[in-house]
């Protein structure tokens, strides 16, 4: 009897210990970017860098939108805006053109030498930019021509989506998204912009490739793919590849899995882990009211290492979700909960829920942004409409996992 007291006094010691260093999420601080009140300011991209925050954008006049300009700052880790600089202006162009900013600006990348980014800049073809970081000079080189399009060729049945910019070593980086002929393609280029490649990577009737990522001197990329569904509906019959590639875009090997991308915010993500593996959001459900989002880890070689469905469920508004791995193990999902709330988790590496936390008055109208390292991660939305233009600010809230 005594030695089963003994044990029980263990137990409970060991579910207090457990208690006690439990994970929980909390805001440091929360932020909003946007000091002119007849611009709206939309949050495209952002990085962390030692815990600091840089983040680019687009600024538009809220009445018209037919004028704005590209914006670039920084944050210290306390959400001081330490630089600030607008290095790209947009005028007389048509609000269609615009999509409320955030189909402009895909990826970013921060270092000594300056911020790179990808973007159509008021235009309809999509350029590589490089902002110097001491002479202020921008640097703007159109993609390289999709050799399917014909020149002069500007009906919108024609036009060519950079979806992502991916960032390689060595300083290089990878556009991947749909040519004008309605196939996934990739293009490598040097950091002046420069073209090393550019494949093709043809599946099915429609197909895009959505992101890529590095490992183990390798390409990984995720494309989406569809036939068509019975009744010839694109958005039905989706799912999604992955691409094994040498650094040339040589295919070396590849595995399909049921995942849709019929629409934006349904479009699947790839992520690091480490150096052999990766992890792959994804949602398994065509129609707009329904979501089935699974977050799922491959090795190096596409082998499925685990998989967890962490949301499946009814759904009535634009519905956006993320990932991001955590180094500690683990990984955490954000996602839209209803228009201004943004829902994050953090979740162990079988998928087990562990904490989570809702911010309110968060808006993702086009998407929004998880980014992050270590113990400190941070949202990037929107500010909710103010009247009686609907301006919008870009909001922002730094997270900490205790």
């Amino acid at each position: 009897m005594q030695h089963l007291r003994k044990n029980m006094i263990v137990f409970m010691i060991c579910i207090m210990t457990s208690n006690l260093y439990a994970e929980k999420l909390a805001v440091v601080w929360e932020k909003e970017l946007g000091d002119d009140n007849n611009l709206s300011y939309v949050g495209h991209e952002a990085v962390c860098n030692n815990g600091a925050l840089q983040v680019v954008g687009y600024a538009f006049d809220s009445k018209t939108r037919s004028s704005g300009k590209y914006w670039f700052w920084q944050l210290n880790t306390n959400g001081n805006v330490i630089s600030r600089e607008d290095f790209h202006s947009v005028s007389g162009v048509r609000p269609s053109d615009i999509i409320f900013g955030s189909w402009q600006t895909k990826g970013l990348k921060v270092d000594q030498s300056g911020m790179y980014c990808t973007g159509k800049f008021g235009t309809k073809e999509h350029s590589f930019a490089k902002f110097g970081a001491n002479d202020k000079k921008l640097l703007q080189k159109q993609m390289p021509a999709d050799p399917n399009k014909n020149p002069g060729d500007s009906n919108d049945k024609t036009e060519e989506f950079v979806l992502k910019m991916a960032n390689l070593s060595g300083n290089k980086f990878l556009f991947v998204g749909r040519d004008v002929k309605s196939n996934g393609f990739a293009a490598k280029v040097d950091s002046d912009g420069d073209v090393y490649w550019r494949k093709v990577f043809e599946k099915s009737k429609l197909s895009f490739v959505v992101d890529a990522i590095e490992i183990e001197n390798n390409l990984i990329l995720l494309e989406c793919f569809s036939d068509g569904g019975p009744k010839n509906n694109f958005y039905e019959g989706f799912n999604c590849r992955l691409i094994k590639c040498d650094l040339e875009g040589n295919i070396l090997t590849e595995k399909s899995l049921t995942g849709s991308g019929a629409f934006p915010n349904k479009y699947p993500e790839l992520h690091k882990v480490d150096s052999n593996s990766f992890m792959v959001g994804y949602d398994k459900q065509f129609k707009l009211t329904q979501i089935e989002y699974c977050a799922a880890k491959f090795d190096g070689n596409l082998n499925l290492l685990s998989e967890k469905t962490i949301l499946n469920k009814e759904i009535k508004t634009g519905f956006y979700t993320h990932i991001l791995p955590v180094p500690s193990g683990g990984f955490i999902a954000a996602y839209t909960e209803s228009l201004g709330k943004i829902t994050i988790g953090k979740y162990s590496g079988s998928g087990e829920l562990l904490t989570s936390l809702s911010l309110d008055n968060y808006v993702a109208i086009d998407d929004f942004r998880i980014v992050g390292s270590g113990n400190k991660y941070f949202i990037i939305a929107l500010s909710m409409p103010a009247s009686p233009d609907n301006r919008v600010k870009t909001k922002i809230a730094a997270l900490t996992i205790e």
